[in-house]
């Protein structure tokens, strides 16, 4: 059986810790729970592109940064598709 292999957000995680947020913090003023943020913190959910924009606007992050967060710890699957 193989293991998947999960791959923290660190740059995500950075910006929260350095700012000295809670994962319940910013979860309340991104409108989410503490544990869905924790999912996505933790590279097990992708989240949602409007979710993304919220965190976007709360932390006042350029559309690179943005992105370089939100593709951090992503598995890219054969049958998964991005486009640019």
């Amino acid at each position: 059986m193989e293991q998947k292999q999960v791959k923290k957000r660190q740059k995500l995680f950075a910006l929260r810790t350095d700012h000295g947020h809670t994962q319940e913090y910013v979860a309340n003023h991104t409108g989410t729970t503490k544990e869905y943020f924790s999912l996505i913190e933790n590279g097990d959910r992708v989240g949602t592109l409007p979710y993304w924009l919220r965190l976007q606007k709360f932390y006042c992050l350029s559309n690179a940064e943005l992105w370089e967060m939100a593709k951090e710890g992503v598995v890219f699957e054969s049958k998964t598709k991005f486009y640019k």
